[in-house]
This record gives structure tokens, C-alpha cells and sequence, in this order.
């Protein structure tokens, strides 16, 4: 996940919600100064940011994305039948658009052209298909996004769930595009080897599409968490930063030897 981008501006998201909701009411003019703020917006983060923005205001007709009301029921289905049918390029046409209602499918086909859009000059925005499609997945293809009993694990597997999922339509609406249209080459090239190999697919994941070597990567992480308490009458102000703390922490050595100093080595690097 990323969160935040060093070329991203919250002035800027900003600048274009504020746009947007102004664009809203009945004007005359067939151009808006949101479309044209958007024209020139330099990073491709920002408008991927207010583009989340809207997918997180906006509420799905049911109780989830698709016409069963099973989360992923319509995914599952789509993914078997494309696999029964030996992959045909017009799988997205023929398994998936009769699995969706209007609306959800609608919103769906209008994010897969903002991805194709990005995804055809990635070398110059540095943003591809699989890396939009883990940005908008969860936001588009899930009515509700936060659980109840939610804890970093689980939403972070749900996260990653969808942002999958909708790189596989990405990849499947690009083969159906290309069967009666002209594509750009950045986007044919990337179905190639659709359905790519399968050895990578797990157990638990057997409905989803094997990750394409050119997907997003996955890195091991160390997940720190830091508790801070604000002055009050009752809890006096620490007496150092805690961040500070974890800095000289760092360029601390450790005396004792055994698992516990191999493991803060490791932390360390």
C-alpha cells in the first residue's frame, strides 16, 4: 500500500474536490474549470487520490458489487467460467458483463478507461494498470470497506483481494478491447502471456488470476506501532519525543548475543 507519494499535493486534491463539487451544479458552459484543473495537473497521484476520494463518498445500489449479494460471488463466477472456457479474449463481454447491473458495471467500465488511460504511458507517469488497480480496488469493488472486527491482517488481505481482483478485469477488458479495436502496444503487451502461469496460485486463492511478473511487488515490512498520549491535566508531557527514541534506539548496540541481536539486526537494516 501507499499511502502517501512524495510528488503528491493536498493542496492540490484539494483544489480539484473543491472543483468537482462546484462542477456539480447546472452551468452552461460545456467545460468546467474542474476538466480543465484536471488537464493540467502534473502528478498522476493527485488525481488517482481524488478519484479514491469519489469512490469513497460514493454508495453502491445493494449490499455489494455485483448482482449476488455473496461478496465475490460474481468474481468467483467469472473466474471459473473464464477458466472453464479456456480464456477466451471475449471473456470479460461474454462471463462478466451479464454478472453485473447497470450501475456497478457502468462504474466499472468508466475506471477501466481512466486505467487504460494511465496504464498506455506509464513509462512517463510512472503508474501502471496493476499498481491503479491496487490504488481503486477495495474503494471500487466493496460496499463496505471497513469491518467491525477489522484488524491490520485482515484488512490488509481484503485490501489486496480486491486490488487483484480488479487488476484481473483490467488485464481482461484489455484482450476484449483489442479484438475489435487498435491498442496501444504498452497495453497489448501486457496480455501476452495472459493467462500467465499458474504455479504461483495457492490453495486459499484458487479463483484468482496468477500474478503477472510485471504486478505491483511485495516487500516485507516491519509494522510499528506508536501510542501517543496528548498533554492534559492529568498526563504530564513527555519528556522526549518517542520518534527521537526510536532514532537513538537505532544506532544503539546491542551487548548480549544470540536470536535476540540477530533479530535487531535485522531490524535495523
Amino acid at each position: 500500500m501507499h499511502p502517501h507519494w512524495h510528488s503528491a499535493s493536498p493542496e492540490n486534491q484539494r483544489r480539484l474536490i473543491s472543483l468537482f463539487i462546484r462542477s456539480l451544479s447546472p452551468q452552461k458552459s460545456t467545460s468546467t474549470p474542474f476538466e480543465t484543473e484536471l488537464k493540467f495537473t502534473r502528478s498522476p497521484h493527485d488525481v488517482a487520490a481524488v478519484l479514491r476520494w469519489g469512490l469513497r463518498h460514493l454508495q453502491l445500489d445493494g449490499t455489494s458489487f455485483g448482482k449476488e449479494p455473496a461478496e465475490w460471488a460474481w468474481y468467483q463466477t467469472f473466474s471459473k467460467e473464464e477458466r472453464a472456457a479456456e480464456y477466451p479474449p471475449k471473456a470479460f463481454t461474454t462471463k462478466l458483463m451479464p454478472l453485473l447491473p447497470k450501475p456497478h458495471l457502468d462504474l466499472l467500465m468508466a475506471t477501466l478507461e481512466i486505467e487504460s488511460s494511465l496504464a498506455a504511458h506509464a513509462e512517463h507517469n510512472s503508474i501502471s494498470g496493476s499498481k491503479m488497480s491496487k490504488f481503486l480496488g477495495l474503494w471500487l469493488l466493496t460496499a463496505s470497506r471497513a469491518e467491525a472486527d477489522d484488524d491490520w491482517e485482515s484488512f490488509y488481505a481484503r485490501w489486496e483481494r480486491a486490488g487483484r481482483i480488479l487488476e484481473h478485469l483490467f488485464l481482461a477488458r484489455i484482450r476484449d478491447e483489442s479484438v475489435n479495436h487498435r491498442m496501444p502496444m504498452r497495453l497489448t503487451e501486457l496480455v501476452n502471456q495472459y493467462p500467465y502461469s499458474r504455479t504461483s496460485m495457492s490453495v486459499e486463492q484458487d479463483d484468482m488470476l496468477p500474478s503477472p511478473r510485471f504486478t505491483t511487488r511485495s516487500y516485507d515490512a516491519l509494522f510499528v506501532r506508536i501510542d501517543a498520549e496528548l498533554e492534559t491535566a492529568e498526563v504530564e508531557k513527555p519528556k522526549s519525543n518517542r520518534l527521537r527514541l526510536i532514532a537513538h534506539a537505532f544506532k544503539l548496540d546491542v551487548a548480549e548475543t544470540g536470536a535476540v541481536v540477530q533479530a535487531w539486526d535485522t531490524i535495523k537494516k
